[in-house]
């Protein structure tokens, strides 16, 4: 159970917690809710600021991503740094900027539409329905209250609501999807000479001194990557030598909490009419108000329709339109006195005046479904099974505090921590920056081992996540820094770059004299006919989603002015391993009367490029019209 919680954790709430909105722009780091007493700012937007904790964890969640994303294999100077930590920053302001912006406009997300939002997702259920205690677990989890998430969580669908009123009321005429879908369906007679540096190899020839000073020119490429290797202590859940015997009385106390989950699970599905209360009522007012919802009341009891009474008489936002449709509701998921209400109710029953903080209600009930709980015996198996694995996760916990603790108190040796935990001392081969064996082949442990921590100032790391209960600690054994290689060990590498320079140079002159040839009015035919090497391939009439032609070639053909008069228009491109000389012999418009999925399609492509253009200039207006004011020393 832990574990699932973890994971969960760890993969879906933890990204609406960071990283919730995708929006044109990046991911956004989102605490400025949780952070607490007087620190100095980062930035400040206006009068909100933007706090250096919350910077730096949205900025190590980044890292996070972008390690994830790149396998490790990210650049570690001074100028990406920099540009990352700028481009998080640069993201917090404009999140900043839009929360004020779209809170000044009126956007609310209503509890009704919170609530089913946090329902819908896979995270917080089991076996395909919500469960309130995975939900408590879940956000507990993370250090949070379930108040501090879904405060966070509604701020998150209010920028989504700001950002869907803005972007999907965006129209493109319809003279400008037929155009575009025209434009799209072009096809294009293309034929075009290619010179391949294989071809040209055999004619290359160097002397041993042009291949020193080669070397000696480009020497940054052939250099013995920096390498390190580590001692470590390793810990696992193999480690730990856990026993215990079956407790019954504590495997019957969790069934108890099993069959409360289970019961908790039982939906509701009901409607309700809201009349609001505003703060500013006085008593003769909130009893006209309730008068007029006892009226509704008994006009219900003797058989008017709730449906259409909703439609017209509530005042609850979310849920009028629908007849006053709530939708499956469950334990936990409305206000207290709502809940109490509802949960008295039988099928088909209405109740009495309810009064909330939100106003007064009246609430039917439609429908009740649930679940049937399994006999102790048929779970008893799994009971046992989540018991032995919280007992393992957590005594790995203590034993990896204990880790922690030791080896950041003894940060100049590992010995400490290894006699106290009754750990073994391990070395790692040497490896590098982008490489290594074992343990070096994860990059979390690579870029602990090149950190400054460790490589400079000669300290443990901190504990590294490896997986599931599997963690490590280490520190510099022995590093060797870059050096160049000798001439004489990568001689033959030095004659093979070399050599596939010079054909490479041989094949663009004999592309541009060819290029001087046809433009001269010799047929390209003629060209292919003149030099043996070269070869001319025709493709005919191609279009520009055609999958069996040369990404380049393609690209360079419908980028290429249209020929004038018949005659041919001529482009030279570099390839990989040579040249072509890209003819466009003539340019053809579809004919074919446009399909209505096919200008939906471009309809909705052309919405989304204009409405991203628009939300962008949104922003930059926004932006200008905030005072911004960032701290620089975090970029030293």
């Amino acid at each position: 159970m832990l574990q699932t919680i973890n994971d969960r954790a760890k993969g879906i709430v933890g990204g609406i917690i960071i990283f919730f909105l995708s929006l044109t722009f990046a991911s956004w780091g989102i605490q400025e809710y949780l952070t607490s007493g007087k620190e100095k700012f980062a930035a400040k937007v206006n009068d909100s600021e933007i706090s250096v904790r919350e910077f730096d964890d949205a900025l190590a969640k980044q890292k996070q991503r972008l390690q994830s994303m790149f396998g490790g294999k990210m650049p570690t100077d001074e100028v990406f740094e920099t540009r990352i930590k700028q481009q998080v920053l640069d993201q917090l302001i404009t999140r900043r900027v839009l929360e004020q912006f779209a809170l000044s406009q009126g956007y609310r997300i209503s509890d009704v539409d919170l609530a089913k939002s946090i329902h819908a997702m896979d995270a917080f259920q089991q076996d395909g329905k919500f469960t309130a205690n995975t939900y408590k677990e879940i956000i507990k989890s993370q250090g949070m209250s379930v108040s501090e998430f879904e405060h966070l969580y509604r701020r998150d669908l209010l920028l989504q609501q700001y950002q869907d009123g803005l972007t999907k009321t965006t129209i493109v005429d319809h003279a400008s999807v037929v155009k575009m879908e025209q434009f799209q369906k072009q096809t294009r007679n293309v034929d075009y000479l290619l010179f391949t540096q294989q071809k040209y190899l055999s004619d290359i020839s160097f002397t041993e001194d042009e291949v020193k000073q080669y070397f000696n020119e480009h020497q940054d490429r052939y250099m013995q990557p920096e390498q390190v290797r580590v001692s470590y202590l390793e810990l696992t859940a193999k480690d730990l030598d856990i026993n215990a015997p079956v407790d019954e009385e504590a495997l019957r106390r969790r069934y108890d909490e099993y069959v409360a989950s289970v019961a908790n699970n039982e939906q509701r599905k009901a409607r309700h009419i809201l009349i609001k209360l505003n703060a500013d009522d006085n008593q003769s007012v909130r009893d006209e108000k309730k008068q007029k919802l006892t009226s509704l009341l008994e006009q219900i009891r003797k058989g008017q329709s709730f449906t259409e009474l909703a439609k017209t008489t509530s005042q609850d936002p979310g849920s009028a339109s629908q007849g006053g449709d709530l939708g499956w509701v469950t334990r936990g998921m409305m206000v207290p006195a709502f809940e109490e209400a509802l949960y008295k109710l039988k099928k088909g029953e209405t109740s009495n005046i309810v009064q909330t903080e939100f106003g007064y209600h009246i609430i039917q009930l439609e429908e009740i479904k649930g679940e049937m709980p399994e006999s102790y015996e048929a779970r008893k198996p799994q009971l046992i099974a989540e018991m032995q694995q919280t007992e393992i996760d957590n005594a790995f916990y203590e034993r990896s505090e204990m880790l922690a603790t030791q080896s950041y108190e003894n940060d100049e040796t590992l010995q400490t921590a290894a006699e106290n935990l009754n750990l073994n001392i391990q070395q790692s081969e040497f490896f590098t920056r982008m490489s290594g064996n074992g343990i070096a082949s994860n990059p979390a442990v690579r870029e602990a081992a090149f950190s400054p921590l460790v490589l400079s100032q000669g300290r443990n790391s901190e504990v590294i996540e490896l997986g599931k209960n599997h963690i490590l600690v280490l520190r510099l054994l022995e590093h060797t820094p870059a050096k160049p290689k000798s001439f004489e060990e990568v001689e033959p590498q030095v004659e093979l770059s070399l050599k596939s320079e010079k054909a490479q140079l041989a094949t663009q002159s004999a592309a541009l004299q060819a290029l001087a040839n046809v433009e001269k009015g010799q047929p390209l035919l003629e060209q292919a006919s003149a030099d043996k090497r070269s070869q001319l391939i025709k493709l005919g009439y191609v279009s520009r989603d055609n999958t069996s032609v040369d990404k380049q070639i393609l690209h360079s053909a419908f980028s290429m002015q249209k020929p004038d008069q018949q005659k041919p228009v001529y482009k030279t491109i570099e390839l990989h391993d040579g040249v072509a000389l890209v003819a466009l012999l003539d340019v053809k418009n579809s004919t074919e009367a446009a399909r209505p999925e096919d200008i939906q399609a471009i309809q909705q492509q052309l919405e989304t490029s204009l409405s991203n253009q628009e939300f962008v200039a949104v922003i930059d207006f926004l932006k200008a019209n905030s005072e911004i004011q960032t701290t620089k020393d975090l970029f030293q």
